[in-house]
């Protein structure tokens, strides 16, 4: 947490809080490193987003100037802070407003309205008397997250757009008006009575329609009326009011020669103010329609306020309307001032030189006449000085244009210097045009650009077609767009590939011829590369395609061929099915394929009867055995593998339907029983004579656990004994 006597971007020291309460918005006085006072702002727990909007409006602050608009001379960030310096902290904030500084605001948000800027975050904290008397506007149109003349909470996240901030000017400007005819601070809730006067139904307006309705410009005109018609409102025995202003101003006249416009101003206090506010309410401009302004009448109980003027030898009608020409002065000067700045960061004087030295010249005539006392020529002068610098304005996308056009044809003909100068012209005009930079870029490169292709060239037609190469690419990476540069190095490109076409076909052929299938493609493909239009790499890769599928299938058929030999069935179908693929036309791959097949299928069975051979045992089982060995026998090729599984087979067959002899013997206790077959009771021993096939054998005895035995009897087999017996005792 800061605190007083803390210094702040290494040369600001803080004197002071000057924020009315804790917030993430804190404005404190300081000094800097040469004792000069200064404001500082800190905003904390801001977002990247709402920081470029800060910085948005930073940038637009610079556009302003104006008297009472203080300036950002320093802008520091760190992680979690962004720390803004203006010039002047010494004066005094206001905790109260009163009508010393209502006109001077309503002047400077008039202002800034008029160049398309507005404040939006209008507060007490934002306000302060200078040590001259003046108002001052502090962080112009940047935000506070506390402000008693807002109906609404500001976001520090997110910004508001331009016309929501403008209704917040009016807004916070009829709750300082509020503030200044009641002499209390507002609380949210307009005063009784207010309403009796046309400012006070104009600010309760403003207030119940959150700044909708009348603009500054009437309000202004309604303040002046109000203080022309009223001598006091309220007693003002407030604390922390205004200082009186000082009693009188001079102000010097400029040296012969200056461009600066003598537009002076002179706070001569409220009772000066009241004057002043007569020639405003005379000559003010109709305004917005959107809210009628109130009539504004004398009132019968108070008397006008009078006052001395500041010069003895003015009468106050004449000092009111060379008040009245300083005013209008000063809102010209802005215009021209700003036209001025704006002109001039465009490099007017490069562009537009008879119309800059005209304004000039005019400016000039202007100031002598008014210095001369001569104010309505001295208007008339201002004031075709400000349309000429409009018009002149105005007319920079012309300028832009016909620049740019004048520019590209000096590249085009190339002659880099015109090119440089038009171009140079335009980046001032729009240095954000998107193409700007490419085409200085171009100007300035014109000249090596327009040698590299002359020599590439020259070196082309002597067949030094590599030296060639490096220079006219070096041509082409300063300035793709060059014409002459890109039209020979084409035509270089076309001679090379049709050099490098010829040796790379040459290649792929002599690998085809070698059967070498993977290089003839290789080589092939390179050349639809070189060319991509030609047919030629086309026709070759076919040709490539052919060969190499008659010779891929003619490997896999002897691959099948093979495998039918050696009765590698799964082998064989695979061989012939991956020919089938590369051609289906192919009888020997498709017969193959077939074959394979049936070998593949009479395999299964015949090792399936043979593991398993209990299959016999049964009518159909023995039936499907031989009706199999039959077509075994038949088979050809008939290899190895296939006679032994005739010969297992046949012997299975042979012996499938001989009784096989069984003894089954117990312990006399065991009470035996073949399902199926017979219940053998208890035994000691018993033989008997079973068919082939497969039998359970049970035992059970009272207070043991059963026994059970699966017997499989395959004829040809010697006698089986089985034991039976039931030994483990069940616990009780």
């Amino acid at each position: 947490m800061a605190k007083p006597g803390d210094t702040v971007a290494e040369r600001y020291t803080l004197t002071e809080s000057v924020s009315s309460v804790p917030s993430p918005v804190v404005q404190w006085s300081g000094q800097d490193s040469a004792g000069q006072p200064v404001r500082i702002t800190v905003y904390t727990d801001t977002d990247s987003n709402f920081r470029t909007y800060l910085r948005e409006g930073i940038e637009g602050l610079g556009h302003l100037v104006n008297p009472a608009i203080v300036p950002i001379i320093t802008v520091e960030e760190t992680a979690s802070e962004l720390l803004l310096v203006s010039p002047g902290g010494d004066g005094t904030p206001l905790t109260h407003m009163t009508w010393l500084g209502i006109v001077p605001a309503l002047q400077a948000l008039e202002y800034a309205h008029r160049l398309g800027y507005s404040h939006g975050y209008l507060s007490p904290d934002t306000i302060c008397l200078d040590s001259n008397g003046h108002i001052r506007l502090f962080n112009f149109g940047l935000p506070v997250s506390e402000n008693r003349w807002s109906n609404e909470d500001v976001s520090l996240k997110q910004p508001d757009p331009v016309v929501v901030q403008i209704r917040r000017d009016r807004f916070a400007m009829a709750c300082a008006i509020h503030e200044a005819m009641t002499g209390q601070v507002w609380n949210g809730r307009i005063a009784e009575g207010i309403v009796e006067t046309p400012l006070g139904q104009a600010v309760a307006t403003l207030i119940d329609a959150d700044g909708r309705g009348i603009d500054l410009s009437q309000l202004r005109q309604l303040v002046v009326g109000h203080l022309e018609n009223t001598t006091h409102l309220v007693p003002d025995t407030r604390e922390n009011t205004l200082p009186p202003p000082r009693s009188t101003t001079t102000n010097s006249v400029p040296a012969s020669g200056s461009r600066s416009i003598p537009l002076s101003w002179a706070i001569g206090g409220l009772a000066a103010m009241a004057v002043l506010a007569v020639l405003f309410a005379a000559i003010a401009p109709g305004t917005d329609d959107t809210l009628a302004l109130p009539e504004v009448r004398p009132a019968l109980a108070q008397q006008a306020v009078s006052s001395e003027p500041s010069e003895p030898s003015l009468t106050p009608l004449e000092q009111a309307r060379q008040e009245h020409y300083q005013s209008e002065g000063r809102e010209l000067a802005d215009e021209i001032l700003r036209l001025q700045v704006q002109l001039e960061d465009v490099g007017v004087s490069l562009w537009a030189t008879e119309a800059w030295d005209r304004s000039r010249d005019m400016s000039d005539e202007a100031d002598t006449a008014f210095r001369d006392t001569r104010f309505e020529d001295a208007m008339t002068g201002y004031r075709a000085t400000r349309d000429l610098l409009q018009e002149t304005f105005e007319q920079r996308t012309v300028a832009r244009d016909r620049f740019l056009q004048t520019g590209r044809e000096a590249l085009l003909a190339g002659d880099h210097q015109r090119a440089i100068i038009d171009l140079s012209i335009v980046n001032s005009l729009d240095p954000e045009l998107p193409e700007i930079d490419a085409l200085l870029t171009r100007a300035e490169n014109l000249a090596e650009t327009i040698d590299l292709t002359r020599r590439g060239i020259a070196l082309m037609s002597a067949r030094d077609y590599e030296a060639a190469e490096q220079s006219l690419s070096a041509a082409f990476n300063l300035d793709p767009d060059w014409a002459p540069a890109n039209n020979a190095r084409k035509e270089l490109q076309a001679l090379l590939q049709v050099i490098a076409f010829n040796d790379v076909m040459s290649a792929g052929f002599a690998a085809l011829a070698d059967d070498n299938f993977q290089e003839a493609t290789k080589r092939f493909e390179e050349a639809a590369l070189v060319q991509p239009d030609s047919e030629a790499p086309k026709e070759a890769l076919a040709q490539v395609s052919t060969q190499n599928q008659s010779s891929k299938v003619q490997q896999l058929l002897a691959d099948g061929a093979a495998n039918n030999q050696a009765e590698r069935w799964q082998a064989s179908l695979d061989a012939y099915s991956a020919a089938i693929e590369l051609d289906p036309t192919v009888v020997t791959a498709v017969s193959g394929a077939t074959l394979a097949e049936v070998r593949i299928k009479l395999d299964d069975d015949m090792e399936g009867f043979i593991a398993h051979p209990i299959r016999l045992t049964t009518d159909d089982g023995l039936s499907q055995a031989r009706q199999l060995l039959q077509s075994a026998a038949r088979a050809r090729p008939a290899g190895p593998r296939l006679r032994r599984q005739t010969d297992q087979l046949a012997a299975f067959i042979s012996v499938a339907r001989i009784p096989v002899d069984l003894v089954i013997e117990s312990d006399r206790e065991t009470d035996v029983t073949i399902y199926k077959v017979s219940n053998l009771g208890r035994i000691a021993s018993e033989s008997m004579t079973l068919a082939p096939g497969a039998y359970t054998v049970v035992g059970k005895r009272r207070g043991y656990r059963d026994v059970r035995h699966e017997l499989t009897l395959l004829g040809g087999q010697p006698p089986a004994t089985l034991y039976v017996a039931c030994n483990e005792k069940v616990q009780p």
